[in-house]
């Protein structure tokens, strides 16, 4: 029964359902388009299996009275890491992004990607639909497609096995093909070669003195870090003088702090980064919410005084406080179901749409709010001006029911004054019978009055009344 009214009153009051349902529907939205940037952020890089053993090689170095950090190190130290650390597993050199040529054919197509060691996708769990990740750059000559890429050179053909050609590097065999990237990984691209591949440019030397290469190490299931931690600080001191004099130091960062922690002041990591974003935007999807919820109260106290009456009359018919109660919960639950279902749709849409940036979802939801803002209002000014009409009208209502009261009152007033001067009695019960009294409550009134003279009780009396100059009798009781 509880729904039936809900659904009833859904559809009798369809603008104000359609206004209700579409304000809470595009908070509920951004609040959810909000959280799931939020989730996202805190979930990148997340999906390898050795994620709480990998680590990037950072250096901490004095400078100018401050102490500097930075993630690039020497090209050298990730063999050296190999052979002087044994706690360490693997250590990787991932070069910065780069674009190639490719040529299939008539085909050329420019792709980027990056050079990298061998063990690359041994350390990062990146899924491979074809070929055997501890192999698949063995090969000098070898390449790694992602499936976009992969389509986009042979279309639906098998691209395992066929030669590409990179300008300026010679012919390449696809020895795997990844599954595309996530969204949520620091890495992008779209071919991976092997790092003997690399050629120096004029005057370029990738030796200690060059501090431009990212480098990941993979540590022992069973190492220590602390002791891992101690022995790396000095290391480069040990290979290059100048280090020792400035006091260079190494340090390995864990991969869950990647994304929102990599901020340091002088030396140190200060709380910053992308943290700090994450948390004031999680405070605005909640305000966002927050002034939903809001409206939502405002726009059903504009319908409080409807309500009121349908109370009232719910009351008088016998409903008792718990099932106003229940029928109001039920009907908000169900204004706030149709909205969730309406606030999944939109983000799907905008998701779909490519709004994945929160600059785009605080755009979509401020749209929104402007646009449910003015219909807002605008519904409330014509409730209002429909108000203001109803109370103009009163007055004139008013004198119409009290003509059509006099009107009806003609007929009573002359059956009084023509059955005045008989028995009152007779002409009260004929009078009962013109405005409809039950004949149950007549009969048991006429039996009264017939006992009232046994009881010793005053006789009825003529009550004298005066109507347009004239005399009239009403029959009453005077006690």
């Amino acid at each position: 029964n509880f729904f039936k009214v809900a659904c009833r009153n859904l559809l009798r009051n369809k603008g104000f359902s359609a206004i209700n349902i579409t304000g809470l529907a595009v908070g509920m939205a951004a609040a959810i388009l909000i959280l799931l940037w939020i989730q996202n952020e805190t979930t990148y890089d997340q999906f390898h299996q050795n994620k709480n053993r990998i680590y990037e090689v950072w250096n901490r170095v004095p400078m100018e009275g401050k102490v500097q950090s930075w993630n690039t190190v020497s090209a050298p130290l990730a063999r050296v890491l190999e052979k002087d650390l044994p706690e360490v597993e693997r250590a990787v050199r991932v070069m910065n992004t780069s674009s190639f040529l490719f040529s299939v054919g008539d085909k050329k197509l420019v792709k980027s990607g990056n050079m990298v060691d061998t063990g690359f996708l041994q350390m990062f769990s990146f899924p491979m639909l074809q070929g055997n990740p501890a192999t698949a750059l063995n090969n000098i000559h070898g390449v790694v497609l992602t499936e976009k890429a992969a389509k986009s050179l042979f279309g639906k053909e098998d691209a395992m096995g066929r030669v590409v050609k990179l300008k300026d590097q010679g012919d390449f065999t696809v020895t795997g093909v990844l599954k595309d990237l996530p969204n949520n990984t620091r890495f992008d691209f779209e071919f991976l070669i092997s790092i003997a591949n690399l050629k120096y440019g004029v005057g370029q030397d990738l030796g200690w003195n060059d501090n431009s290469t990212p480098t990941y190490v993979l540590l022992k299931p069973n190492a220590n870090y602390a002791a891992v931690a101690s022995r790396i600080k000095t290391l480069k001191q040990r290979y290059v003088e100048d280090a020792k004099n400035m006091k260079w130091e190494l340090f390995l960062y864990p991969l869950d702090r990647w994304r929102l922690y990599s901020s340091f002041t002088n030396g140190v990591e200060d709380g910053g980064g992308r943290s700090t974003f994450v948390k004031l935007f999680g405070i605005i999807a909640a305000f966002i919410l927050l002034i939903a919820c809001i409206n939502f109260m405002n726009l059903s106290t504009a319908r409080s005084e409807k309500r009121a009456k349908e109370v009232g009359i719910r009351k008088v018919v016998g409903a008792r406080k718990g099932a106003l109660i229940g029928q109001f919960i039920v009907e908000s639950v169900f204004l706030a179901l149709l909205a969730g279902i309406a606030a999944v749709i939109m983000g799907a849409i905008a998701v779909i749409a490519g709004a994945r940036s929160v600059y785009a979802i605080l755009a979509f939801a401020f749209v929104g709010y402007a646009a449910m803002g003015n219909l807002r209002e605008f519904w409330i000014g014509m409730r209002a001006r429909h108000r203001a009409h109803g109370e103009s009208r009163r007055p004139h209502d008013r004198a119409v029911r009290e003509q059509r009261h006099r009107v009806a009152q003609e007929p009573v007033d002359a059956e009084l004054e023509q059955h005045a001067g008989q028995d009152h009695r007779a002409g009260r019960r004929r009078l009962d019978v013109r405005v409809g009294q039950p004949r149950v409550q007549r009969e048991q009134r006429d039996l009264d009055r017939e006992r009232e003279p046994e009881r010793g009780e005053a006789p009825d009396l003529a009550v004298p009344r005066i109507r347009d100059g004239r005399e009239l009798v009403q029959v009453g009781r005077v006690r």
